[in-house]
């Protein structure tokens, strides 16, 4: 326990907050453990409170978001922690938690700390049983208990358990139930952004809906910061949104954050405001920056830039039968292939040496016969289930600069163009 109140006040701890911590530690270095007491959801009595020599105030919350909240909560009659460990007569240590989505709140910590006798009434405002202070209240309350209450994120809490896990100080068992609460909290909480390294650790696996949502709020954290190097000559910046940027108020700025074949998301590069294009096999390929989940961190992001071949058949006009539409398209597809193929090769010819040929596939889910953008890849190989429309994936890694190209074409006779395409690891 000592290490770990150790490791959470050291995130965010006022010199005066501190010495009160130091003083919790010290007694507790001198406390068997067969004497703590470990109480969830209630309060202690006013008799535990009163009798305990050091009494320490802890919050638990959201990661991202450092500002208390005033009006989620509304003062308790009768208070109840979420924890409180006891040593009678010497320490009591209360929590109040947070999830990772919301932070403390003054209405409710004010309550706490008044009644846990931290402050004296009137010292700061604190709102009666039933009520909620009003927000230069909460400002105010969350200054002056910045002395009174350790506040720390969850992802201090985390880091706090790895490193108590392999702390020499520590026990066996002691060491084992720090790795299991690390592991099962990393889980549930999502990292404060600081810096592409955030964005490189969270595309890890899995890959499911809420790792995929949180790494747009990432990339848009990405996106703010490399939005202020907007107007100098050489740099580099994303395509946002219609209607968000110099047209939109600075608020409202989002980026352009489309999905794609194998990718979890991918962001357009653009200078001085204008997409950046690459010409690849005659054509005008723009440039793009992917990223996907992966267990390997060399595979999470990368450059890319890609070309749309021909092939399409688009259905513009309503009496024209979409199936016909479709079988056209699949008639002009080996001929466009052969085209593809010819350039291809001139290209492979002059290709870096140690180049190499990898095939993988990408499916494409839903009734839609033209290319969008989207898919996944598919283990199976070419022998794909039915409701996809397999394409498969030729790419060309070379050793120097882990360069891949690569293009996409369908198996079956469809609409699906050729889709040919060049990345770079980052």
């Amino acid at each position: 326990m000592e290490s770990f109140l150790r490791e959470i006040a050291s995130n965010r701890c006022s010199e005066l907050l501190w010495t009160r911590v130091e003083a919790v530690m010290e007694l507790l270095q001198k406390i068997e453990n067969d004497a703590v007491e470990v109480h969830l959801q209630s309060w202690p009595s006013d008799e535990v409170i009163g009798a305990s020599v050091k009494v320490l105030l802890i919050g638990i919350s959201s990661s991202r978001v450092a500002e208390w909240t005033h009006k989620d909560r509304i003062a308790p009659a009768t208070p109840r922690a979420d924890a409180w460990i006891h040593v009678p007569g010497k320490v009591l240590i209360v929590f109040e938690c947070k999830n990772d989505d919301h932070p403390l709140d003054a209405t409710q910590m004010s309550a706490y700390a008044h009644k846990l006798g931290l402050v004296i009434a009137g010292t700061f405002p604190c709102a009666k049983p039933g009520l909620s202070l009003d927000e230069p209240e909460a400002r105010l309350v969350q200054v002056a208990c910045a002395n009174l209450i350790v506040d720390t994120p969850w992802h201090a809490v985390t880091g706090a358990l790895k490193r108590i896990q392999h702390s020499t100080g520590i026990g066996s068992i002691g060491r084992w139930l720090a790795e299991q609460a690390a592991d099962y909290i990393e889980r549930h909480v999502r990292p404060p952004y600081e810096g592409p390294k955030t964005i490189l650790a969270w595309l890890d696996v899995p890959n499911d809906e809420d790792r995929r949502e949180y790494l747009r709020y990432l990339l848009r954290q990405l996106g703010k910061v490399v939005e202020s190097a907007k107007g100098q000559e050489t740099a580099i910046t994303f395509k946002q949104k219609k209607g968000t940027g110099d047209q939109a108020d600075s608020n409202d700025q989002d980026l352009d954050l489309p999905t794609g074949a194998g990718s979890g998301v991918y962001l357009r590069l653009c200078r001085n405001g204008e997409p950046i294009f690459v010409t690849w096999l005659g054509k005008e390929a723009p440039l793009v920056l992917w990223f996907q989940f992966n267990a390997e961190e060399s595979k999470r992001v990368g450059v890319e830039y890609y070309v749309q071949a021909k092939g399409a058949q688009p259905d513009q006009k309503k009496d024209v039968d979409s199936v016909r539409a479709w079988t056209a398209a699949s008639e002009k597809h080996k001929e466009h292939a052969a085209n593809f193929y010819k350039d291809m090769g001139a290209w492979v010819s002059k290709a870096p040496p140690g180049c190499a040929i990898e095939v993988t596939t990408v499916g494409f889910r839903g009734r839609s016969r033209s290319w969008r953008g989207s898919g996944e890849t598919v283990p199976e190989g070419p022998q794909c289930p039915p409701h996809f429309l397999s394409c498969c994936r030729f790419q060309s890694r070379s050793s120097w600069n882990a360069a891949t190209t690569g293009m996409l074409y369908s198996h079956s006779c469809s609409v699906w163009p050729l889709l040919v395409s060049s990345s770079t690891s980052l």
